[in-house]
């Protein structure tokens, strides 16, 4: 599996987790309609915590590539 598959495979699977978690809370404590409405609220959320994070740490990645060619 390529380098690039496999990190798309992690944020799915990372994102997938988020919303499945946030809708199953909110289904126990309030209703499952509020559970599946809130797994769909947190959706982009999630979507966008993800991408941050992956380009946080492409771009310490690079700092550290940096530092280490000089």
């Amino acid at each position: 599996m390529s380098k690039m598959s496999e990190g798309f495979w992690r944020s799915v699977a990372a994102i997938a987790a988020s919303v499945i978690v946030m809708g199953t809370v909110a289904g126990m404590f309030v209703s499952l309609v509020v559970g599946i409405f809130s797994g769909l609220v947190m959706l982009p959320i999630a979507i966008a915590v993800d991408w941050e994070t992956r380009r946080r740490r492409e771009i310490a990645t690079r700092s550290s590539a940096t530092l280490h060619a000089h």
